[in-house]
């Protein structure tokens, strides 16, 4: 079909030819990465330690803390795009009242060098009954969420799932129970 017989308009201004990278909704795309516009985050940068409304003293711990926090909030690393000839890494996390989270990872060669690189992040927060499960159920609702919200990433691939919640391996060891049957 020919862009002329569905009334659509190109405009050669608005095209790029060639490039390497470009930006995309505050995002520089690559054919090998997507990272965060660095001019998005100057506002984080800049932003000072308090305001002028607020009280606090400031230490040199407290300046130097807020200035780690800062510095690791402006060099997320870039996401990369899958290999699904590799196995994939899935990290699960939970806090028992505010949410879930996930972050998928593969070892592949970047920049010249084999190293664990990010596929993608996920979170959602918790909904209203799950706000009232202990630390090892929401783990356990975790544990389900994140691989079917990933599922076309890992369906018929290979991945091994980490978690910071020991207790975990037993709840898997039981009698599964009506709550869990619905997850």
């Amino acid at each position: 079909m020919e862009y002329h017989t569905i009334n659509l308009k190109i405009s050669l201004k608005k095209w790029n030819f060639g490039q390497q990278e470009l930006l995309a909704l505050e995002h520089n795309v690559s054919g090998l990465s997507l990272a965060i516009d660095q001019n998005e985050l100057a506002e984080v940068l800049q932003k000072p330690v308090c305001s002028k409304d607020v009280f606090l003293e400031i230490t040199k711990e407290r300046r130097d803390a807020y200035e780690r926090i800062k510095h690791e909030l402006t060099n997320a690393p870039a996401l990369i795009p899958p290999d699904f000839e590799l196995p994939f890494k899935l990290d699960i996390d939970a806090a028992c009242i505010q949410g879930l989270g996930a972050a998928l990872h593969q070892r592949q060669i970047v920049d010249g060098e084999q190293r664990e690189a990010v596929i993608c992040y996920i979170s959602r927060k918790l909904k209203d009954s799950a706000g009232r499960y202990g630390a090892t159920q929401t783990e356990f609702l975790c544990l389900f969420w994140a691989p079917g919200k990933l599922h076309y990433y890992l369906e018929g691939a290979v991945f091994e799932v980490y978690t910071d919640c020991t207790a975990l391996k037993h709840l898997l060891d039981m009698e599964t129970t009506n709550r869990h049957m619905l997850w």
